[in-house]
């Protein structure tokens, strides 16, 4: 998890929302579902994390910065879930398995 930065506190969230370009992760340990998306995210952030800021929120033991961040983004909280922010906005976001390999690469930098 090289390249993938964990958010712990909204003081950091509130800097990451204003960043050019950053991808953020919710991941919930208790799903396996979460598990194999994190596996995926894992390959992305490996792959072009030079380029683009990689963050993951655990939702279990930080649901008040996962709380802030819908509240701050208007997405309902869902885990997994991947936001993709660009210059301050959400341009992307999925959850479940509709977040997909090619999706995320379509709004990364490379």
């Amino acid at each position: 998890m090289e390249h993938i930065k964990m958010i712990e506190s909204v003081d950091l969230l509130e800097k990451i929302l204003q960043k050019n370009n950053a991808i953020i992760m919710k991941n919930s340990n208790r799903c396996s579902i979460s598990r194999s998306v994190r596996v995926k995210y894992e390959v992305i952030a490996e792959k072009y994390g030079k380029n683009n800021d990689f963050y993951m929120i655990d939702v279990v033991n930080n649901k008040n910065i996962s709380n802030a961040l819908e509240e701050k983004t208007n997405i309902r909280h869902e885990s997994p879930q991947i936001i993709i922010i660009h210059e301050g906005k959400v341009i992307w976001h999925a959850s479940h398995w509709e977040i997909k390999t090619d999706e995320i690469e379509k709004y990364i930098t490379k």
